[in-house]
Order: structure tokens, then C-alpha cells, then sequence
């Protein structure tokens, strides 16, 4: 039995919000440090914090991908706003 609210859903889902994000970052990936500046860079902070943050990153980041992206209420269409603004900052920063 397939419902409106099957697999198809997760096609739109909120996780492609992230892809232009995405493409910023490898279009600038060679402008960061080298890898042994980040080895130095990342020398004081605490192995398990490093391992907790990357575990994260990585969770939230698959869970984006889990919700459908949908516009059908006002307040949809305002967190959309917000986000697209919050993009925007991080570009230009």
C-alpha cells in the first residue's frame, strides 16, 4: 500500500537546502589551511570532544535528509525565509 507520504517525499526533502552550502564549501576548499596547520590548530582540543563534534555534524547532517521540505503553512514559508538569510550571512562571511 503506498500513501501520499511515501518514500517520494524525502525526494524534496530539507537536506537539498543544504546542497548550495555544500558546493560553496568544495568551490573554497583550497583556499583553507594546510593539513598540518589543522593538526597544530586542532592539538589542544580534546580527542573525545573532536570525536562528539564530527559524530554530530555527521548526525545532524543525515537527519536533514530524513525530513520532507514542504511550504504549506505561514510559518513554513518564514523559517524558509530565515534560512535562506542565514545562508546568505554565511556566504558573505
Amino acid at each position: 500500500m503506498t500513501t501520499s507520504y511515501g518514500y517520494s517525499r524525502y525526494a524534496r526533502s530539507c537536506g537539498l537546502l543544504l546542497l548550495p552550502a555544500i558546493a560553496w564549501n568544495v568551490a573554497f576548499a583550497g583556499t583553507l589551511m594546510p593539513a598540518p596547520a589543522m593538526t597544530e590548530f586542532r592539538r589542544s582540543i580534546p580527542t573525545p570532544l573532536v570525536f562528539v563534534e564530527n559524530v554530530l555534524r555527521a548526525l545532524v547532517f543525515r537527519l536533514s535528509f530524513a525530513i520532507p521540505f514542504r511550504m504549506t503553512t505561514q510559518r513554513d514559508r518564514r523559517a524558509l525565509a530565515i534560512f535562506v538569510l542565514g545562508t546568505l550571512v554565511y556566504f558573505t562571511s
